[in-house]
């Protein structure tokens, strides 16, 4: 589903991966050209992060993804997280993801950075996507919309 998702207009990306607390992703996602962002109970939707590549264009072979079912306007997901919507305004609603998970990629790896990677959200028969651009802190990797 991810490789037919429909490109909303993503603003207020924060993305940080850190060792000692996890995953961290906020973000903003408008339709514009897209289906509109509405999301019921009992939706399953998923989070995958692909395509992890090096400022040399190496591929970094590494991949993440959790899936989830909403339960209202949140919900668990498989990683031990949680996924949840927030003001819904118009056509652009909030996002939220916070996992325990380590980070994939970290200093450690010797990786060239920035690092780029896909970074998809499927939502019910909704998929959207971006490109995030990852810079290294000693701790984990801050990303943005790039």
């Amino acid at each position: 589903m991810c490789a037919d998702a429909c490109r909303y207009e993503f603003s207020q990306v924060r993305f940080n991966w850190r060792d000692a607390t996890g995953l961290d992703l906020g973000l903003s996602a408008r339709a514009r050209d897209c289906p509109s962002l509405d999301f019921g109970a009992n939706d399953r939707g998923a989070v995958f992060m692909t395509n992890w590549i090096t400022t040399n264009f190496v591929d970094t072979g590494k991949s993440y993804s959790t899936s989830f079912r909403f339960n209202g306007l949140s919900a668990p997901t498989s990683d031990g997280g949680q996924f949840s919507t927030s003001g819904v305004a118009g056509d652009t609603v909030r996002l939220a993801y916070r996992s325990p998970a380590a980070p994939i990629l970290g200093l450690a790896d010797g990786a060239n950075f920035p690092v780029a990677f896909d970074l998809c959200i499927v939502v019910g028969d909704k998929a959207m996507k971006t490109r995030l651009v990852c810079q290294p802190k000693p701790d984990g990797a801050l990303c943005h919309a790039g």
